[in-house]
């Protein structure tokens, strides 16, 4: 049954995906039940049902909300063409801080990760590599215009320093979800250095 549009922005819908995020996060969309979420968002099933098919839906938009945490974090400043691309660059790493540094935040990232590592997984439908591909689009731009405008100075394709920069954001996210929060964040801020001063020939990024 459709639902009026209005219900987009109800409390009872916002606290669900609120506590479905966290708990698919933290234990996996297997190790959860719709029962087990509506007890932690103190509804019902049946306010549940009113706002989503089923588990996969609700799965799903959780999905969009980690989206949504990436092109806030890691995304948007990628894309900030008012900024050098070294400043961009280094925004994005201070992003991945922001999105892995606390505890909280880092199991429930890292959760999601493990689960769309699958492209064959039939929920996820294919998220995981469709997420991947705009993190390296963007990743693959930015080299490409500091290589463009001199900035940056390295030897190999873009296309090969995009993934090694997708390769230690997922290295890292994953690393988080044991914990240690405080030696993550160290890890990125010197990952960011050894990257930046690599293409920048030991310059400092341009602001």
């Amino acid at each position: 049954m459709p639902r009026p549009e209005n219900q987009s922005t109800h409390p009872t819908l916002q606290e669900i995906l609120r506590v479905a995020f966290e708990l698919f996060g933290r234990h996996g969309y297997e190790g959860v039940s719709i029962s087990q979420i509506a007890a932690a968002a103190q509804t019902t099933t049946g306010a549940l049902y009113w706002h989503f098919d089923d588990k996969g839906d609700l799965y799903r938009r959780c999905l969009n909300e980690l989206r949504d945490r990436f092109r806030t974090h890691l995304l948007a400043p990628l894309s900030d063409a008012s900024q050098s691309p070294s400043a961009a660059l280094a925004r994005y790493f201070s992003g991945l801080v922001q999105l892995v540094g606390s505890p909280e935040n880092a199991q429930i990232v890292s959760g999601y990760v493990f689960q769309i590592g699958d492209p064959e997984w039939p929920i996820a439908q294919g998220f995981g590599q469709s997420l991947e591909a705009e993190v390296l689009g963007l990743l693959e731009a930015n080299f490409e215009r500091g290589r463009a405008c001199g900035e940056y100075r390295f030897e190999y394709e873009p296309a090969l320093y995009a993934r090694i920069v997708l390769a230690t954001m997922l290295g890292c996210t994953l690393q988080a979800r044991r914990g240690e929060g405080e030696a993550v964040q160290r890890m990125v801020r010197l990952l960011s250095d050894a990257i930046l001063s690599r293409m920048l020939g030991g310059a400092e990024p341009h602001e």
